[in-house]
């Protein structure tokens, strides 16, 4: 799989991001990513979860990440399939804010749907002047 070249300031937000949301993933936690782009965070909890699955509509077919992680294509909840048992948590990084608002409902009961009781989801967004940064016209 090839990955999406990153602006400087994309791979710094993203690691601040993922050091964040880490200390709330149990290890040995299963876990859905929702918007999981090329995996980096699943890549970065190698070693960390029993499994882990990630969806991105960016992606244009499944790819294997080692043994216990996967990402497949397409939007949650409209292009998933859960599988296995519910999932520990859930984690949408830098994601909700892309959801259109009549979507938002629909993806919060899919959550539940997939979540262990016990479970969580973890959401950051990120503050409004980050797009002044990122999308900075040169």
């Amino acid at each position: 799989m090839q990955r999406v070249p990153k602006k400087r300031i994309d791979r710094i937000l993203e690691h601040l991001r993922f050091a964040k949301a880490k200390p709330y993933i149990p290890e040995g936690a299963c876990l859905l990513d929702i918007g999981a782009g090329d995996g980096t965070f699943l890549r970065m909890l190698n070693g960390h979860l029993r499994a882990g699955v990630g969806i991105d509509p960016l992606l244009t077919q499944p790819v294997e990440l080692g043994e216990t992680c996967r990402l497949v294509p397409g939007y949650f909840p409209r292009d998933f399939i859960a599988c296995g048992s519910p999932f520990d948590v859930i984690t949408l990084l830098a994601v909700v804010e892309h959801i259109p608002m009549p979507e938002l409902y629909e993806v919060a009961k899919a959550c539940w749907n997939v979540l262990n009781p016990d479970g969580r989801v973890i959401i950051t967004v990120p503050h409004p002047r980050v797009d002044r940064f990122i999308f900075k016209k040169p």
